[in-house]
Parts: C-alpha cells; sequence; structure tokens
C-alpha cells in the first residue's frame, strides 16, 4: 500500500507540475488521510499548492498548516 501511495504522490506532484492542479487534487486529496505521516504530510503540501494556484488562499494555508 505505502509503495503505490508513493507513486500515487509522484503523480500527482507531477500533475502540479504539469500545471494541472485539479486534476492533481483528485490523486492527492486521498492520500491526506494516509496512516504514514510522511505520505500524508507530502500530500498536504502539495494539495496546499494546488489549492494555491487555484486562487484558493484559504484552502491552502488550512492544507499547509496541517502538513
Amino acid at each position: 500500500m505505502t509503495d503505490n501511495a508513493r507513486e500515487a504522490l509522484a503523480e500527482g506532484q507531477r500533475l502540479l507540475d504539469s500545471g494541472e492542479p485539479d486534476e492533481a487534487l483528485a490523486i492527492l486529496d486521498p492520500l491526506t488521510a494516509h496512516s504514514d505521516p510522511q505520505i500524508a504530510g507530502s500530500a498536504w503540501i502539495a494539495v496546499g499548492t494546488a489549492r494555491y494556484r487555484d486562487d484558493d488562499e484559504a484552502g491552502a494555508l488550512e492544507a499547509w498548516q496541517r502538513a
């Protein structure tokens, strides 16, 4: 499960880096509840970045605080 989560995290980051924050959020949001805090924390950081790029500053701040 953790390897799959790491692959999903990498794919979400790739989408985010490619300028596709909405597609990235679809992959990253479920990872924020992962049992591995490193994966969940990384997902929250990426979710915050995606929300920021979508002009959701309040949502970005909330995600970064959760990380």
